[in-house]
């Protein structure tokens, strides 16, 4: 999904808390059920970044009748902190309410301390959650977060990606790459979605049949590899997406290169 709408209209405030309509002696059925469904989809978010003890805000649609729309430099605020929690090894996440669908759909963003940025949707009263990796996320005009990795691909792209993929193999596996490498991809042949995907498989496989069978190791878990999936290194157990290709050396431990 390249772009994830954010939706304009909100009366947005940082920190943990969630605005359940006018003051009332009790709660009303729709606000009950507004609660629960932001306590499960806050939760499903955190399967993916772990607790998150400093989160960047749950923002509150209040309404047609609100005054005061949510702001560029509001959701420019919560994307900036997620980004900043990121790079100090913190996890965090915001999320917006979607107006007018009786208060139970959301929308937001989440990242772990080494998983990519995802965009976050709760859709229905169920709460199921679709989360989704977000490269290189930026706030539009228009209020909208836009991701950049769901363009077509280059024959540049699988180039840029095939290096990347030599360099976690050389720093991370403990092989030369000319010991596992897979025959290169001819020119312009087949897919270059599918093209990128059988030569990571075939690498990942020739490195766990010469000694590695956890390459690259999980940094969540420890006790299983990861997959590739579209250009970067996923976690199955969590359907997280950890590091891009070329850069799983910075969650997962440098590898002395065997003699």
């Amino acid at each position: 999904m390249a772009v994830r709408r954010w939706v304009a209209g909100a009366t947005a405030a940082l920190g943990m808390t969630l605005w359940l309509g006018p003051a009332a002696a009790a709660q009303t059925a729709l606000d009950e059920r507004q609660q629960h469904v932001a306590t499960i989809v806050t939760g499903e978010i955190e399967k993916l970044t772990g607790p998150a003890g400093r989160n960047c805000g749950i923002y509150t649609l209040r309404g047609v009748n609100s005054p005061s729309p949510v702001s560029r430099r509001e959701v420019s605020a919560a994307l900036r902190c997620v980004l900043a929690a990121q790079r100090r090894g913190q996890a965090a996440w915001a999320i917006w309410q979607v107006p007018n669908v009786d208060a139970i759909l959301f929308d937001g963003i989440g990242a772990s301390a080494v998983s990519a940025v995802h965009t976050v949707t709760g859709r229905g009263s169920n709460a199921d959650v679709e989360l989704t990796p977000c490269r290189e996320p930026r706030v539009a005009r228009d209020l909208t977060i836009e991701c950049a990795h769901h363009r077509p691909l280059t024959p540049r792209d699988v180039a840029k990606t095939l290096r990347g993929l030599k360099r976690d193999v050389e720093r991370t596996s403990g092989f030369a790459w000319a010991a596992v490498a897979p025959p290169p991809p001819s020119t312009g042949a087949g897919d270059p979605v599918e093209t990128l995907t059988a030569q990571a498989t075939a690498t990942q496989r020739a490195v766990h049949a010469a000694g590695e069978p956890h390459w690259p190791r999980c940094p969540h878990h420890f006790d299983h590899p990861l997959t590739y999936r579209d250009g970067w290194w996923f976690c199955e157990r969590d359907a997280a997406f950890i590091a891009a290709v070329g850069r799983v050396s910075s969650v997962v431990p440098w590898v002395k290169r065997r003699r």
